[in-house]
């Protein structure tokens, strides 16, 4: 018997620990209907079950109501089923944590269904410094609802939270919150990806300020380009390029994600020419980089093959 009441204290220990980090329970707990009520018990008592399968599933219908199961949960910490008692006392922890709710929308505040969305949060030293102490990355899919939860975070002050989802057929978008106090249960946020991502364009001169006409034109990330050399073909394959018109013209359309951009002339792997770095808003704002002056020789552009029109 004494073993049996030491397992309890230990179990009920490891079930509300958790909540001396300042856990208080959610007004739902309190909204609950006679039916949760019954269907809690009933899950409750699944707990128990012999097959695997079953506990696990009342386990992840029971974290799902939350505060709503907390009372029948240390309930049955106290009854005679060590199985039970075990199980009730793992949904207990989770239920003090943190959950980290996402959901993604279009334009129109539509929910995207099969969404990718990765979801990185940094705390302590991982805010400072390139160590990987307090710092998690999961991956998920979103639900027919738009909705991706990710589980099983300490309640606390000073996160920093990336998310980067990735919806079927719109733009991808990064959101970035910091100084984030992620509170015991449930965290909702809205991540809105774009139909229409951003337009670049301008025009290219060449030495003598006339239109660099057929020059192939890429856009590339702003730190790629900075030691004169790109990467090689496949990383440049997720970017996009194209050739200047016959005044010089180039345009890029739809680029969704947030990030700070160069136009670059290459040769090979070479830079040629860089621009000055801009940065896309994600919210397809255009950007208007007018006149560029290269100080390419056009001339010399076509004796290498690097210019496909123009004289």
């Amino acid at each position: 018997m004494a073993t049996r009441d030491g397992m309890k204290r230990a179990l009920r220990a490891v079930a509300l620990g958790a909540a001396l980090w300042g856990a208080v329970r959610a007004e739902d707990g309190a909204k609950r209907t006679a039916a949760d009520d019954a269907g809690i018990q009933a899950l409750v008592a699944q707990l128990g079950a012999a097959e695997y399968e079953t506990r696990e599933a009342a386990q992840e219908k029971l974290r799902a109501f939350g505060e709503a199961a907390r009372g029948a949960l240390e309930a049955a910490l106290d009854g005679d089923d060590l199985e039970t008692a075990a199980g009730a006392a793992y949904v207990l922890r989770s239920i003090n944590l943190a959950v980290i709710a996402v959901r993604v929308v279009d334009d129109w505040l539509r929910p995207r269904a099969n969404a990718e969305v990765s979801l990185q949060v940094l705390r302590g030293l991982a805010l400072s410094c390139r160590l990987r102490l307090g710092w998690k990355t999961e991956r998920a899919r979103t639900d027919g609802e738009g909705w991706v939860t990710f589980r099983d975070y300490e309640p606390g002050e000073g996160y920093r939270l990336i998310l980067d989802c990735q919806p079927e057929g719109l733009f991808g978008q990064t959101a970035n919150y910091t100084d984030q106090n992620l509170k015991v249960g449930r965290n909702e946020y809205v991540v809105k990806c774009s139909t229409q991502g951003a337009k670049v364009k301008g025009v290219l001169l060449d030495k003598e300020g006339k239109p660099l006409v057929g020059v192939t034109v890429r856009l590339a990330p702003a730190s790629w380009a900075g030691g004169g050399r790109i990467p090689g073909c496949g990383a440049m394959q997720r970017y996009p390029s194209c050739t200047s018109s016959a005044w010089g013209g180039f345009r890029f359309e739809g680029l969704g994600r947030p990030d700070e951009y160069v136009v670059v002339v290459v040769r090979g792997l070479e830079v040629l020419y860089k621009s000055r770095s801009f940065r896309t808003d994600g919210e397809g704002s255009p950007v208007e980089l007018g006149e560029m002056t290269t100080g390419l020789d056009a001339q010399e552009l076509k004796a290498n093959g690097q210019l496909t029109t123009g004289k």
